[in-house]
């Protein structure tokens, strides 16, 4: 039987935001490190089109396109799955759910768990980091005619960043190397790795407390300020990063 070609509606761009988001499985471990997972690609993305359909990327290896063809219900372009919406008491989407899989039901996943603070936070973070590395190569000479809380400063950014940096490459090499065996078999490496987040977490403090020093005693140029500050409030996204996701206190368990 041939498929049914369906025209989208005309209006459909005036609420199809309303569907926009990234939404995640009811049944989800929020108490352990299973919760990062979801920071793997897992769950649902749905996005809106300029051709008054929604993308949804998270249902196979290749996005597709859905049409509506009923309040909250919309048929797959050229195809024959379905998805349908669900709504809250006051009338905003919330749920997803798919045709077929009943034992399936997806939730709208919070702000911070959106590419804003999942992704381009971080990123920007961690290029933060790299530049007091690149920095420091650069200013080495300098260093060495600083005043003693000015050096200590610079160290403890250092260390902070230098923290970091080495939990993403450890969990790099981790990740590429057990592949999925880490969701049954936790590795040694791992539980050496996450003690990682914990030290980082305390020196950042120990930069905030710097940054605010450098502000309040004329530490070098305003522009080498505004740099620290910057690094010390990365610092401080990351240890609400790592809070938020369970990375921190080994929470394996």
């Amino acid at each position: 039987m041939p498929l049914e070609k369906i025209q989208p509606p005309a209006d459909f761009g005036d609420r199809a935001a309303n569907y926009a988001g990234k939404y995640k499985g009811w049944r989800h471990n929020q108490s352990t490190l299973e919760k990062a997972f979801v920071l793997l690609g897992s769950g649902v993305t749905v996005t809106p089109t300029s051709d008054n359909t929604l993308l949804i990327s998270g249902l196979g290896p290749e996005p597709r396109q859905f049409v509506e063809i009923y309040k909250n219900l919309f048929r797959q372009i050229d195809g024959q799955q379905r998805i349908a919406f669900g709504e809250d008491e006051n009338g905003n989407i919330r749920d997803f759910y798919i045709d077929g899989a009943t034992f399936v039901a997806l939730s709208r996943a919070p702000v911070v768990e959106g590419n804003l603070y999942t992704q381009l936070l971080p990123m920007v973070s961690f290029f933060i980091f790299i530049t007091v590395w690149v920095g420091w190569i650069y200013r080495r000479k300098d260093f060495k005619t600083m005043m003693n809380d000015e050096r200590m400063a610079i160290r403890m950014s250092m260390g902070m960043t230098g923290l970091n940096l080495l939990f993403v490459i450890s969990m790099v090499i981790i990740l590429s190397t057990y592949g999925n065996s880490i969701i049954f078999t936790i590795p040694a490496a791992l539980r050496v790795a996450l003690v990682l987040p914990d030290l980082a977490s305390l020196v950042a403090l120990g930069v905030v407390w710097f940054a605010v020093k450098c502000w309040k005693d004329g530490y070098w140029r305003q522009g080498r300020r505004i740099h620290y500050t910057l690094v010390a409030l990365s610092g401080l996204f990351m240890a609400w990063f790592y809070y938020y996701w369970n990375f921190l206190g080994i929470q394996l368990d």
